[in-house]
């Protein structure tokens, strides 16, 4: 069984054509075979369609072929996807060890979220980052609630979590706010004896 492989340009050129230039190639490519051979055009009759907008169509097509065209023998072969499950397990038994949670390594939602990060260029001690900083941050508040991988690993969140300043940066600038304002109440109580 062969198949016939057309590139994704192929397609957009025709999106700018007549609306009959879709037509003719999609009754052309339902016999692949014949597509190829010098004389195809040549025979190519249809009812008001004038010789040369048939030629010009045909021609447009073959420009786009002649560059990523591909000829497949048998079944196409399966895309060597890399195996995140190892990773994922470890980042899900964190997760689960850190915010007492138990969720399922195996769950397809999580593979998706975490081999999606991964995809895009994120560490395994990326996440784990984010679990760390999430469970200091929320642990005993309403939030607690959320520590759970569509929350924290999602592609919308992840990387804002990532780059938040940890709780040691926090209690810094709040021990700063903290001293501004024994700072401004000392200067009050001076100024009112």
């Amino acid at each position: 069984m062969s198949r016939l492989v057309i590139p994704i340009q192929f397609f957009d050129a025709l999106k700018k054509c007549p609306p009959i230039y879709r037509l003719m190639w999609v009754e052309w490519l339902s016999s692949p075979d014949n597509l190829f051979n010098p004389k195809f055009s040549e025979n190519l009759r249809y009812d008001n369609v004038p010789r040369e907008k048939i030629t010009e169509c045909y021609a447009i097509g073959m420009r786009y072929f002649q560059e990523g065209i591909i000829f497949e023998q048998g079944e196409k072969p399966k895309e060597d996807k890399p195996d995140y499950k190892p990773v994922v397990k470890e980042i899900i038994d964190y997760l689960n060890l850190k915010a007492k949670t138990s969720y399922k390594s195996n769950s397809s939602t999580t593979i998706q979220l975490i081999s999606g990060r991964i995809a895009e260029g994120f560490k395994k001690e990326d996440f784990l980052k984010v679990i760390d900083n999430k469970v200091s941050q929320w642990w005993g508040t309403e939030q607690q609630q959320y520590l759970r991988p569509i929350t924290l690993f999602s592609k919308s969140k992840f990387e804002s979590y990532l780059n938040q300043p940890t709780n040691g940066t926090r209690k810094k600038s709040n021990s700063n706010v903290e001293a501004t304002r024994n700072a401004i109440s000392q200067a009050k109580s001076k100024l009112f004896e």
